[in-house]
């Protein structure tokens, strides 16, 4: 009986060893997908605000072109309607890329509570090779 103890708790913990190391190698390998979905969204959305940027200039410029002449004023009332358009356009891609940001940051939040759960999980299996350990040891007193 002491023998099947020991060979248990040596199973438990080898199961224990492998559990840990599959979680922690889980969890490097979400942490790194998830800077780097994050590091893609960081640069898709300052390419947006350059784009959004460049918009509000393009309007600016459109607004002072039309004050200096009727003529003038017609064709950069045109181009401020594109910019307008433009400018929407770019708000709204900017809101899709908020939109996506937000949805990867909650998939991670999930991948992160499943990383803990396999934590948790290898918590429970160490606590059972503590008590299999102490009935070795009570075995063998």
């Amino acid at each position: 009986q002491r023998d099947e103890a020991v060979e248990e708790a040596a199973a438990l913990k080898d199961a224990l060893g492998a559990e840990g190391a599959r979680a922690t190698t889980e969890a490097d390998a979400l942490r790194a997908r998830f800077a780097d979905v994050l590091t893609e969204r960081e640069l898709e959305l300052d390419a947006r605000a350059e784009q959004l940027t460049a918009c509000h200039q393009q309007l600016a410029d459109a607004r002072t072109a039309a004050q200096s002449s009727e003529r003038k004023y017609e064709t950069a009332r045109a181009a401020a309607a594109a910019a307008e358009e433009a400018l929407a356009a770019a708000g709204a891609r900017l809101e899709d890329a908020a939109r996506e940001t937000a949805a990867t940051e909650a998939q991670h939040t999930l991948q992160r509570d499943r990383a803990e759960a396999l934590s948790t999980t290898a918590g429970g299996l160490q606590t059972r090779l503590a008590a299999k350990e102490e009935e070795c040891e009570a075995a063998q007193a």
